[in-house]
């Protein structure tokens, strides 16, 4: 298939002002950008159910081993301008960090790469994943996340900071919008793919944003008490946030909000 792409970009680019870019329309480039997209599904799924045995190693082999062949071939190279491929090595990254190694700092990093924003090859803007894999990725956020509040820990650093969480609500809400669009015009059931888990991943997500912002506070210095006196935001950590009622964290959570700030 990577033959044959390049066969394609070399035919088609020929004689014609169509730049150093790689040619997908032809049958070798859809086939590759299905093959890809396919096998990326199929290990985020496993990743999902957490398939560290066999089932799970041979659909992570078989991944890798096209991501190698991609990344190591001379003109394979230049398909990293393709975003199905891009998708599929970022999908490997989460199998390896999140099954293998139980590295989620590096899980995150490879979820909002697939969820943020970045120019396409004909020049619009949109993700590495498709809208399907949206769904799967917020749940895979989400576990993260909530394994993150639960965490003795006293002091550490959120997996997902700021940016982040703003990138996960920005497709959570894509999502319940076009489930919303769809139920109204069509009567269906929802159509996000979070099924009933979405109001339960909007407060893991709201929970996940407080935390970011605690920890963002507490690097830039100290930030004046503004919910009854008795705490100062810059000296919370993460994990004190879980002490506090509900007042409290609403409070809080108003304060770092404040325009003042």
């Amino acid at each position: 298939l990577v033959r044959g792409v390049e066969l394609e970009t070399r035919h088609y680019s020929k004689g014609a002002d169509k730049g150093s870019g790689v040619f997908i329309g032809g049958s070798c480039g859809r086939l590759l950008r299905s093959l890809c997209l396919s096998s990326s599904g199929t290990l985020l799924q496993a990743v999902l159910r957490r398939c560290s045995n066999e089932e799970g190693q041979v659909r992570y082999d078989w991944c890798s081993e096209i991501d190698t062949t991609l990344k190591d071939d001379d003109f394979g190279g230049s398909l990293g301008e393709i975003l199905e491929t891009e998708l599929l090595h970022q999908i490997v990254n989460i199998f390896k960090h999140f099954v293998v190694e139980n590295d989620m700092g590096q899980v995150a990093k490879s979820i909002l790469h697939c969820l943020d924003l970045q120019s396409q090859l004909d020049g619009t803007v949109g993700t590495c994943a498709p809208r399907s894999f949206h769904a799967d990725l917020l749940t895979l956020a989400a576990f993260i996340l909530s394994q993150e509040e639960k965490s003795s820990e006293e002091s550490f650093n959120p997996v997902f900071n700021v940016h982040g969480i703003h990138t996960l609500l920005s497709s959570f809400t894509l999502l319940s919008d076009c489930a919303i669009g769809s139920n109204s015009s069509t009567g269906a059931g929802n159509d996000s793919g979070l099924g009933s888990m979405g109001d339960d991943m909007r407060l893991v997500l709201c929970r996940g944003l407080a935390r970011a912002f605690v920890s963002s506070s507490s690097k830039v210095g100290e930030v004046p008490p503004r919910f009854g006196g008795q705490r100062a935001v810059g000296k919370l950590r993460s994990t004190q946030l879980l002490r506090l009622g509900p007042a409290e964290q609403q409070g809080l959570v108003d304060a770092m909000l404040d325009p003042c700030l």
